[in-house]
């Protein structure tokens, strides 16, 4: 906080700024400093204002120097105390915003009184993860205009060839009629991940991309044209949910029982989205005949034994309605 008096007196008296000029080009340089620290803030204005009521107490006390009274006393020594704390412009819910926990934990150790700990360096990880992004996203502009590039060039050929048709055919009555074909082609590449396709990337835990590399390479060993297909990681990874969705329905529809049924289920950690792991409940039903059906594997709130009994009885409600409506039918 200190710094920021400092800083707005300098702009403000030496270099003749006005105060409301003085106050959003002090809080700008602020700003910059927390994003550099990856801190949501709050709205610039409102942190201008902020720091114009801080202005406004300094006057005030300022004015009655002179006092040796309690209570001014009192006054000034708040104040002074309050030049060493943080000069707080974060977000109302900026720890719900934070998601790396050495980020939240930094951020509360400033808020301290003292304000504990500092800035050093640059984040390597995040700043490489950021890159990485970056570059991703420069492919995809770079594909996409590409893309749309190669369009272009296509109608425009199409065009021409239409051109050349109508042209001869107006053209009959000379005896120099010429047959021109236009070519059509389609722009819809081919999907080739079927349902068989689909379950044997699946067994062999071959990843999307990898499956790019494989059937781009069996494509072109067969003598086929690869652009005419759809094989991009997007595709595959779109078919593939397609086909793993169409199949667990299949198997929810046609399953059916007329024998009593022991419900089994156990907890297992396993990973989300992202590195990070939850906790999943997978619930089977057996019947006497040895059969099983996976009911489902639920995304679990917490360890409790409510939630894990609320999540069982959701898959046999579940279960219950599937057997309901195979009998009705």
């Amino acid at each position: 906080m200190n710094y920021l008096l400092q800083r707005y007196f300098k702009l403000h008296r030496d270099e003749q700024l006005e105060v409301k000029t003085a106050a959003t080009t002090v809080v700008r340089e602020v700003l910059h400093i927390w994003e550099k620290a990856r801190i949501p803030t709050a709205e610039e204005r409102t942190i201008i204002s902020k720091l114009e009521r801080k202005v406004e107490q300094y006057r005030s006390i300022l004015k009655g120097k002179s006092r040796q009274s309690t209570p001014q006393l009192r006054k000034e020594e708040e104040f002074q105390a309050s030049l060493n704390d943080l000069f707080d412009i974060g977000h109302v819910e900026v720890l719900e915003f934070i998601k790396i926990p050495e980020d939240r934990e930094f951020l509360q150790a400033q808020r301290e009184p003292g304000r504990r700990g500092f800035m050093v360096g640059i984040d390597k990880v995040l700043a490489a993860k950021e890159e990485r992004a970056l570059h991703c996203r420069e492919l995809l502009d770079e594909r996409a205009k590409r893309s749309a590039e190669e369009q272009a060039e296509l109608e425009e050929t199409v065009e021409l060839l239409s051109s050349a048709q109508n042209t001869s055919e107006d053209s009959d009555h000379n005896g120099a009629a010429v047959a021109v074909s236009v070519p059509k082609k389609s722009c819809r590449a081919k999907n080739i991940t079927m349902p068989e396709l689909a379950g044997a990337l699946d067994r062999t835990k071959v990843s999307d991309r990898s499956a790019v590399h494989i059937l781009s390479a069996t494509a072109s060993a067969l003598g086929r044209d690869t652009s005419d297909l759809a094989i991009s990681r997007s595709s595959i990874r779109r078919s593939r949910r397609i086909q793993r969705k169409a199949i667990a329905d299949e198997i929810q529809t046609s399953y059916t029982t007329n024998t009593g049924l022991v419900i089994h289920w156990n907890g297992k950690l396993l990973p989300d989205d992202g590195k990070q792991k939850v906790d999943r409940l997978p619930v089977i039903a057996t019947d006497p005949r040895g059969s099983a059906k996976l009911l489902g594997v639920p995304k679990l709130p917490s360890g409790t034994g409510q939630a894990t009994a609320t999540a069982v009885m959701q898959d046999l409600l579940f279960l219950m309605r599937q057997l309901k409506s195979t009998l009705s039918s």
